[in-house]
């Protein structure tokens, strides 16, 4: 449960470069932290926790202006929602809302 709230803090840390427009270094950050709640498989929430740090990834690539690869990362992620929690979830909505 402790490296779960580590990774949690950190991604909560992130923040602070959304807020200064650095998207480029947030998305790689986000791509770090979606990874190391991946590994997390011991504890509950840990996939759903991933794929939200990978949509947020994604919405900091539209923001740096990389919008062909967060377009492909979109459709790898869409499929790993649809998978997790069909394509009407709650993830699958705030997918659609960063890509639109």
């Amino acid at each position: 449960m402790r490296r779960y709230r580590r990774v949690h803090v950190r991604e909560l840390s992130l923040r602070e470069l959304e807020d200064r427009g650095r998207y480029e270094e947030l998305a790689v950050a986000l791509g770090e932290v979606s990874r190391d709640y991946a590994k997390l498989d011991r504890i509950d929430g840990h996939t759903r926790a991933a794929l939200r740090a990978r949509i947020r990834r994604i919405d900091a690539l539209v923001q740096a202006g990389r919008i062909d690869q967060a377009k492909l990362e979109a459709t790898v992620v869409a499929n790993l929602v649809v998978e997790y929690e069909g394509p009407d979830g709650e993830l699958a909505d705030e997918l659609r809302s960063v890509i639109g």
